[in-house]
């Protein structure tokens, strides 16, 4: 566990607290004294870093909050999603208990706060307790949420920079745009999935933010798909589709052969298995409504896949993936509400909150591998 200490008395007893506080064996704690040596500390990836309000004298005149060395570093911490140290948790330490430049901190993404203690301004027996107990408690709460934070940041990051580098999404401005839509979507999944919930939100409004966070990375698929169809092909100038659909590979996903009958290039064998094989259809075995029109999302990823992946058994392996991932979409209460979930299950428990978690990540994983195979 690697930790970072900005502090400018980090030397002076602030390091040895931590370490007697904490004593973690595979603990490496760094500092940086003057904002000059954080600035170039936080290149490098931390498991957590202590960050201190004010690093030297001429802080203490300064008025405005931006105007805090603690500020500076935060800012260029949180500068952009993919800073390495974005997703690291922050503890604020802090001389002073004025709520508002705690606030301004937490608005700009610090996650906890531990209000110093000076000789000349020591806390009651009760109150120093109380400020030692929650820094513990966040401490232990920011590594466990800081592993999870790393891992969706992580993944995020090898989207975009898959997406930023794919031909696909180069040089025309339709691509380009769905391209800033992933990379938004991204960004606002990882928002709601750690959005830091109120006690009112969580017991009394019912929240359930990972199962909000997992229908925006859900939804990253549509744009996935249209990034790699032919817009030309398959759209008119009003976004009207087409008869048929192509994919940018010259692949069909859905080919028109005549009035008379249809070409899909996947097949459907039972208990919502697909296999990839060609199968034209006749006028009397097909609703033409249903792939001439609209064609829901699930279909067009089964139509993804068959038409870029040559090998059945890959494609079959993807296909199975995405059916457990599609599935689970189909059984969340905030999309589909089943009968017995109705009359026998609350709309949320702790389950609902770690399978969406789970579920969260094996969509990100699969964008992530359909953007490195495709």
């Amino acid at each position: 566990m690697k930790i970072l200490l900005i502090d400018d008395k980090a030397d002076l007893g602030w390091k040895q607290l931590i370490e007697k506080l904490f004593p973690i064996p595979t603990m490496i704690i760094d500092t940086a004294l003057t904002i000059e040596t954080a600035i170039n500390k936080i290149s490098d990836k931390y498991d957590l870093i202590f960050l201190d309000v004010r690093l030297d004298a001429i802080d203490h005149k300064k008025c405005k909050i931006e105007e805090f060395s603690g500020f500076k570093i935060l800012k260029e911490i949180k500068k952009e999603f993919l800073s390495v140290n974005f997703a690291t948790p922050i503890i604020l330490l802090t001389a002073t208990n004025k709520v508002w430049n705690i606030d301004a901190f937490r608005n700009y993404g610090v996650d906890a706060y531990y209000i110093k203690e000076h000789p000349d301004n020591v806390f009651d027996k009760e109150t120093s307790k109380q400020n030692y107990d929650n820094l513990k408690q966040d401490f232990r709460k920011l590594i466990e949420e800081g592993s999870k934070k790393e891992q969706i940041w992580y993944l995020s990051k090898e989207i975009i920079d898959k997406i930023c580098s794919h031909f696909y999404f180069q040089g025309n401005k339709k691509y380009e745009n769905v391209k800033a839509r992933i990379i938004d979507k991204l960004k606002l999944g990882f928002v709601y999935l750690f959005k830091e919930q109120s006690l009112i939100e969580k017991e009394l409004l019912k929240t359930n933010n990972e199962a909000l966070a997992f229908i925006i990375y859900w939804s990253i698929l549509e744009e996935i798909v249209k990034g790699f169809s032919d817009v030309n092909e398959n759209w008119d100038a009003i976004y009207k589709r087409k008869s048929d659909w192509k994919f940018r590979n010259k692949e069909y996903f859905i080919e028109v052969l005549t009035n008379d009958n249809i070409k899909i290039n996947f097949s459907k064998v039972g208990h919502g298995q697909y296999i990839k094989r060609e199968v034209e259809y006749k006028n009397d075995n097909i609703d033409y409504n249903n792939y001439i029109g609209i064609i829901n999302l699930s279909l067009q990823v089964y139509g993804l896949l068959a038409s870029y992946i040559p090998e059945n058994s890959e494609f079959n392996q993807k296909a199975d993936e995405f059916k457990k991932i599609n599935k689970f979409r189909n059984e969340v209460d905030f999309i589909h509400s089943n009968v017995q979930n109705i009359y026998e299950k609350e709309l949320i428990d702790q389950k609902d909150l770690t399978e969406h978690f789970e579920f969260s990540v094996k969509v990100l994983k699969f964008i992530r591998d359909i953007l490195k195979t495709l």
